[in-house]
C-alpha cells in the first residue's frame, strides 16, 4: 500500500513511522529490511509530504534503524538518510521546517 499509494497518504504518516520504528528493533532481518525499504522510499521520493511533527517522527524512525542490531548495512544507510534529511531541512525543502535565521546579540 505504501509503495503504490504514497501520494495519497496524508494523515497516516505519523502512524506509519511509529510502526516502522517498532520494526527497526525487530530481531528478524527480513522485517527490518522490508520496513527500511519503505522508509527509504518515503525519505527519498516523498519528503515533501512529511510535514510538521511528522518530520520528527521520520527522524526518530531513522535513528531507530541506525541503531538496529540485525543489519549493519541498514544502519549505515539510515545514517546517510539522516544526513540527507538534515540537508533538506537546512535548505528549506521540508514544508514547515525552514530554519529561521539566528540572531546573535
Amino acid at each position: 500500500m505504501i509503495k503504490y499509494k504514497a501520494r495519497s497518504i496524508k494523515s497516516g504518516r505519523q502512524s506509519e513511522f511509529m510502526i516502522f520504528t517498532a520494526a527497526a528493533d525487530d530481531d528478524l532481518e527480513p522485517i527490518v529490511e522490508s520496513a527500511f525499504e519503505n522508509v527509504e522510499q518515503v525519505v527519498l521520493e516523498h519528503v515533501d509530504q512529511v510535514v510538521g511533527d511528522c518530520f520528527m517522527d521520520c527522524v526518530n524512525c531513522l535513528i531507530g534503524f541506525a541503531n538496529n542490531k540485525s543489519s549493519h548495512q541498514i544502519s549505515l544507510k539510515a545514517i546517510a538518510l539522516l544526513r540527507i534529511s538534515e540537508d533538506r531541512l537546512a535548505e528549506g525543502l521540508v514544508p514547515g521546517g525552514a530554519l529561521n535565521e539566528l540572531i546573535l546579540v
